[in-house]
């Protein structure tokens, strides 16, 4: 799933790690931008610093494409994690 930013200059984006268990889990997040809305067109814009337990982190930016969307990764032993990413445009 995407965002279609069309019309917007900046974003606000705010990841919330509300719980976090395992052993050594460890989760990562990024954002991800593109003109065009297919998945072989996006590329990385930012991340967010590697997550192991309870907290939040927010980002800005004023240059990105039309789309954004997000992809996270999760390891360790037995990791769960409940978070949130929560994204504000301002035109």
């Amino acid at each position: 799933m995407s965002a279609d930013l069309a019309g917007f200059s900046e974003i606000s984006l705010t990841l919330v790690v509300l719980s976090a268990t395992g052993t050594g889990q460890a989760l990562n997040v990024s954002v991800l931008t593109a003109e065009v809305n297919e998945t072989d067109y996006f590329a990385t814009l930012l991340s967010f610093a590697q997550v192991a337990a309870n907290g939040s982190e927010q980002k800005y930016s004023n240059q990105f494409g039309r789309f954004l969307s997000a992809k996270w990764t999760v390891t360790g032993t037995s990791p769960v994690f409940v978070f949130t990413l929560v994204g504000t445009a301002k035109a």
